[in-house]
């Protein structure tokens, strides 16, 4: 499977993940992968625009890690499946459970990453501000600290 992540942050470096800019390269793709809160007209404009000028469209899922999310009801195309996957879930009943943040809409037993790390640096007694550049090390470590208190990622839906 190769990934095509709209973003203008191109902080990962892997053999199938490639970056873009352009929204309307996700037409070429089944399977997109966005990080930005835009307004649902950009994507309908670039859906219409397909259905105008006749450009096949292989987009079925929008993966999206956005935070919060905001679950897109696009009006120009029903068959693109938009689905959350920037959000954890707490399969232990040892350390957290329940609602975590009510403001952000999530389902009970689920949690953002950057509130995860937030609570993880908290019970490990870090009290450093974490403002500045991604450290993928201490990310890897933060991540495989989270495994251990029970969070792990949501299963994903590609049907």
């Amino acid at each position: 499977m190769k990934i095509r992540v709209f973003s203008s942050y191109h902080g990962m470096s892997y053999p199938n993940v490639s970056y873009t800019e352009d929204l309307s390269e996700m037409l070429k793709y089944k399977i997109v992968v966005t990080g930005k809160i835009m307004p649902l007209n950009k994507y309908d404009k670039i859906l219409e625009h397909s259905v105008r000028d006749n450009i096949p469209r292989k987009t079925r899922l929008i993966l999206d890690y956005a935070v919060p999310f905001i679950e897109m009801n696009l009006k120009s195309n029903h068959s693109i499946r938009h689905q959350q996957i920037g959000l954890l879930q707490v399969n232990s009943k040892k350390f957290l459970r329940g609602h975590f943040d009510i403001c952000m809409s999530h389902d009970e037993n689920h949690i953002y990453p950057c509130h995860t790390g937030c609570i993880i640096n908290a019970s490990e007694g870090k009290e450093y501000d974490e403002v500045g550049d991604i450290d993928l090390i201490e990310m890897e470590n933060i991540w495989k600290k989270a495994l251990n208190y029970g969070f792990q990622n949501r299963i994903i839906d590609y049907d």
